[in-house]
């Protein structure tokens, strides 16, 4: 059985890892907001499933919300994919997101506080980055990036620093992990 958002909000307070392999769909009404907020660091939310049958349930424009306060590694694995409109991902709240599986929506992605790890991909979406907010993880993001708070690519919780390769170039550079002082756009970036 899976779970279908029209609107609602999956919470998660408790104070143990929780995982599940559920199918979602998220609907055109209200979309659907994931919540991790467990009371300690390792209290977990984590979707393991790498892909939902029918992602959407109609055609037409939806939004994804990943918020909650925990700071451990929430993940969501399933590839966020679209049929006839746009699907939004938006990351809220003070927690850590992870982001896996091989997403081909192409809406944008808003990264308005906390931190989102990419460690899958993202073909088609242009990210942005608020001030205050973090964008990192060894994934690929092929869209162009705003940023006007902190990349971190390649960036795990424990890394300081990494490699990173713009693409299509075929050169390397060495970044630590960078604080934009100002809004700036740097255009597909893929994790080496």
């Amino acid at each position: 059985m899976g779970l279908i958002f029209r609107g609602g909000t999956l919470q998660y307070t408790g104070s143990t890892a929780q995982t599940t392999d559920r199918a979602i769909r998220v609907s055109t009404t209200g979309g659907a907001f994931i919540d991790a907020s467990g009371s300690t660091i390792d209290a977990t939310l984590s979707f393991t499933r790498s892909s939902s049958p029918d992602f959407f349930e109609a055609s037409g424009n939806r939004q994804v919300t990943f918020t909650g306060t925990n700071q451990g590694n929430n993940t969501f694995n399933m590839a966020i994919t679209q049929t006839g409109g746009n699907t939004t991902v938006n990351k809220t709240g003070t927690g850590t997101w992870r982001l896996g599986g091989a997403s081909t929506y192409t809406g944008d992605t808003n990264i308005n506080a906390g931190m989102l790890l990419l460690t899958g991909s993202l073909a088609n979406s242009k990210v942005t980055v608020a001030s205050g907010a973090t964008f990192g993880g060894t994934g690929t993001a092929a869209g162009e990036i705003i940023i006007n708070g902190t990349l971190s690519p390649g960036q795990m919780p424990s890394s300081p620093e990494t490699d990173w390769a713009p693409s299509p170039s075929p050169t390397r550079s060495t970044l630590p992990r960078a604080a934009a002082t100002s809004s700036s756009s740097v255009p597909r970036l893929a994790a080496a």
